[in-house]
């Protein structure tokens, strides 16, 4: 299979089918258990192209040499993902993935590390996954602010708040601790979707156009703004400290 028709493929699943995959947040888990995909998680394995977990997959990149899940399987080589594709009963297509996906987040790493281990999953030769979303991922994990993007057309501002408005806090609990709603199967999908149009488009990850025909696009431009006028309202409201120096 080749990238162009894998995001065709996975497009019209998303839309039209739904995801086959089930989704658990799992934050603190440390090991898959049958056919999982555990997606920044579990123990890590070395290099890409040394041990793999008995069932399953762990795309964890600490230890690996690289800074993001989408650059450790974009560079994984194929004999591991031969072992990945045993490990989840071999599927031959989208709708055969039916294993659960572990998750930490909804981060933009955790949703490209997933969508190109589904890639590769199907046949995708890691060199046709594109690199510039790859190095764009590592520069995100990173913390650089500066290259990827003004927030408004950057994909790691955009996803971020794509991804933050399936994380709530239940305003009617009465615990001193409120407890998080979480929406984890149709955050992912969601994410997904506003990813693999933005790869089908070939837009630059750094700068994403102001106006897209997407219902996930205008969604996370909405919830961007929402959290920049939540920051500035908590400066205004910040107490002020001035420091005398000798």
């Amino acid at each position: 299979m080749t990238w162009e028709v894998f995001l065709r493929e996975l497009g019209e699943q998303l839309r039209n089918k739904g995801a086959p995959w089930q989704v658990e947040w799992f934050p603190n888990k440390a090991g898959s258990q049958g056919p999982e995909v555990l997606v920044g998680l579990g123990e890590p394995d070395g290099t890409p192209e040394t041990k793999h977990p008995k069932q399953g997959a762990a795309l964890q990149p600490q230890g690996s040499g690289y800074r993001s899940v989408a650059s450790l399987v974009r560079n994984t080589g194929e004999e591991r993902v031969a072992a990945w594709r045993s490990d989840l009963d071999s599927p031959q297509s989208l709708s055969d993935c039916r294993f659960v996906t572990v998750v930490e987040d909804l981060s933009p790493d955790t949703c490209l590390g997933f969508l190109f281990f589904l890639a590769r999953l199907l046949g995708v030769s890691g060199s046709e996954l594109p690199d510039s979303w790859a190095k764009y991922a590592d520069s995100w994990e990173a913390g650089d602010v500066h290259t990827t993007g003004a927030p408004y057309h950057s994909w790691g501002c955009l996803h971020s708040s794509l991804g933050h408005s399936f994380f709530t806090v239940d305003a009617f609990s009465h615990s001193l601790s409120s407890p998080m709603i979480v929406e984890i199967d149709s955050g992912l999908l969601t994410c997904l979707r506003f990813l693999t149009d933005l790869l089908r488009w070939e837009i630059d990850p750094s700068a994403i156009p102001e106006r897209l025909p997407s219902v996930e696009h205008a969604r996370a431009r909405w919830h961007l703004k929402q959290e920049e006028m939540a920051y500035r309202q908590s400066l205004e409201q910040a107490i002020r400290l001035q420091l005398r120096l000798p």
